[in-house]
């Protein structure tokens, strides 16, 4: 028996500014119903470390149906290297030329993305959108 791919829905926000910077549509993936781990551990590895569930109230219930991940980004326009050294820019130190914390955005050019990933057994129906979660931990 062949088990239905997940769909997965994707929304980015930059969590220094409060502001959501876009997304995807549900897609079809690659992963059916039965991997949603090795699904997880893909987003982990894209989209940094995992900081909570997503979550929708169904049928006088809390369901949880996808999940929180965040990592540091480059705003574009931020050079790779210092202006003043040439010296290739981390995200995960401060620099010494860099005096200045505003310069190239608040962690030099650096901004905290959240990606909250929902799973879906299918598509949304096109006329009237209904989205068709799944539900995390739900047995097979």
């Amino acid at each position: 028996m062949t088990m239905a791919n997940l769909w997965v829905e994707e929304r980015y926000i930059d969590k220094d500014q409060g502001a959501s910077f876009g997304g995807s549509d549900p897609y079809e993936s690659m992963y059916d119903i039965t991997e949603v781990n090795k699904l997880y551990k893909a987003c982990m590895k894209q989209f940094g470390r995992v900081t909570s569930k997503v979550y929708i109230d169904e049928d006088s219930t809390t369901k949880p149906i996808g999940w929180v991940f965040e990592k540091l980004m480059r705003y574009d326009g931020t050079p790779t290297n210092c202006p003043n050294c040439n010296v290739k820019l981390r995200s995960d130190r401060v620099h010494h030329c860099l005096v200045d914390y505003g310069a190239y955005g608040g962690r030099r050019g650096w901004y905290l993305q959240q990606t909250w990933v929902t799973l879906h057994v299918a598509p949304p129906t096109k006329h009237s959108p209904t989205y068709h979660y799944f539900e995390l931990g739900r047995r097979v």
